[in-house]
Formats: C-alpha cells, sequence, structure tokens
C-alpha cells in the first residue's frame, strides 16, 4: 500500500468530561489529513471552484480512546475509485516507531463536483492517476 501519513495535534478542546477525544473530532482529524493529501495531490493553485469535491458519506469505527498527551497521526489511501466519485480510507494511529497503536479507522466518500455548475463530475484525469497510486485497503 502507498498511502500518506499525516502527524495531528490534538487540541485540549478536544478532550471531553471523560479525558478522551469527544467522537465527533475524529472526523475533524481525518478531514485535516485529507486537506492535506489534498494539497499533496494536486498542490495549491488547484480552481476548487469548477473542480472540486463534496464529501458524500462518512464513518469511522473507533478502536480506542484517543487521550490529550498522545502523539497522533492519520495514514490516507484510496480504497475505491468509480466514474464521480472516489473513497478515501484513513487510520488514526497513536505513538511512533515501533510502538504504534490502531486508534479509529475510517472512510469517505469524494464527490468531484463543479462548484459553479453545481454539477457532479467524472473524476478528474490527474487525480484518476494520482489515487490509484494510492491504492490500499483495509
Amino acid at each position: 500500500m502507498n498511502s500518506k501519513t499525516f502527524p495531528i495535534q490534538i487540541r485540549f478542546s478536544d478532550i471531553d468530561a471523560m479525558g478522551i477525544a469527544h467522537n465527533a473530532i475524529y472526523f475533524e482529524y481525518f478531514e485535516q489529513a485529507r486537506l492535506l493529501f489534498f494539497k499533496e495531490l494536486v498542490g495549491t493553485k488547484w480552481d476548487w471552484s469548477v473542480y472540486g469535491v463534496i464529501v458524500a458519506r462518512n464513518e469511522t469505527d473507533y478502536l480506542e480512546p484517543v487521550f490529550l498527551n498522545e502523539e497522533i497521526s492519520v495514514e490516507v489511501f484510496c480504497t475505491s475509485i468509480g466514474n464521480t466519485s472516489f473513497s478515501l480510507g484513513y487510520r488514526l494511529i497513536a505513538g511512533s516507531g515501533g510502538q504504534t497503536r490502531l486508534k479509529a479507522k475510517g472512510q469517505s466518500v469524494i464527490v468531484c463536483y463543479n462548484h459553479q455548475t453545481k454539477n457532479k463530475t467524472p473524476v478528474y484525469d490527474t487525480w484518476r492517476n494520482l489515487l490509484y497510486t494510492h491504492r490500499g485497503d483495509f
């Protein structure tokens, strides 16, 4: 698998009264990693208004709680590519080196969308080739 891994900063406001990261925050961690993944995929000069995306579905499996002082990262990879959409998979990992633990895994369905015409579009050719190089599975 050729995934990309991005460090994520845990904020004090992410932590709930039980001392763990609130379940909704995991989607923000996945989103942060997804944006960094897109930045690496297409750079900073991409015209998102014409060659945009929308999230059609998000899901996660919570495996272990995330605590405030842990070092975490999110691994991003492409799990499938369709005509107008693709799916990205995520692994939220705590620790570094040989001492890592899988805390959560998730997936998003992303639809290619032209925000000017308000229509979905085929997966961009540029992206299709790059996504294939980052294929993976759980």
